[in-house]
């Protein structure tokens, strides 16, 4: 484990196979730990799912809890508005915490300052996330990461009980036995639901 500091800022791609895998990413690394916080900046869209997704990592009594700062960035849109509005409320948002000052969420509630983050962990794929920090702050560490394959394995190959999709060849069998469908059809389908 690597020896950070007490703030870290997370953000992801706002769509569930990135956002879902760094949650659970950022809820290792609380537990893990006693001295880290993290601040992760989620889409209005995100925020049930994302809620019911700690829900299943960490109890109401769970002081790991409270080192997890959950923030709705931008208001629940239609699916087509929904990167551009979560970019248009995260750089102020971002402006805001490296400036250590007050932030106005879309519900118009004003979150106490969150202190200057000393590293960042941002999605691969999220480079304009990237860009703002450095402009923000250039001296503040910041690690890429691939979020969504962070999970993906245990997703797609892992057991049920551990969040993936069990054995989908046995799955197929028990379908096909009561359809026309030959097993590759169904098992491709089952690939990709979500």
């Amino acid at each position: 484990m690597p020896a950070w500091g007490e703030k870290t800022l997370l953000t992801s791609l706002q769509k569930k196979g990135h956002a879902i895998p760094a949650l659970a990413y950022a809820i290792r690394l609380l537990q893990e730990t006693t001295h880290l916080t993290i601040t992760y900046p989620i889409s209005g869209n995100l925020i049930k799912q994302i809620d019911d997704e700690i829900s299943q990592y960490i109890s109401d009594k769970d002081p790991v809890g409270k080192r997890l700062r959950i923030v709705p960035v931008g208001e629940i849109v239609e699916q087509a508005l929904i990167f551009p509005t979560f970019i248009g409320g995260l750089f102020p948002f971002c402006t805001d915490i490296f400036k250590s000052t007050p932030y106005q969420q879309a519900n118009g509630a004003v979150l106490s300052p969150i202190q200057k983050p000393d590293i960042c962990l941002v999605d691969l794929a999220f480079w304009d996330f990237l860009c703002l920090i450095r402009n923000l702050s250039p001296k503040t560490p910041i690690l890429t990461l691939s979020f969504a394959n962070t999970t993906s394995t245990i997703y797609n190959m892992g057991p049920e009980e551990l969040g993936g999709r069990g054995d989908v060849l046995t799955k197929a069998e028990l379908l096909a036995k009561g359809t026309e469908k030959p097993i590759q059809d169904i098992c491709i389908e089952s690939l990709f639901e979500d």
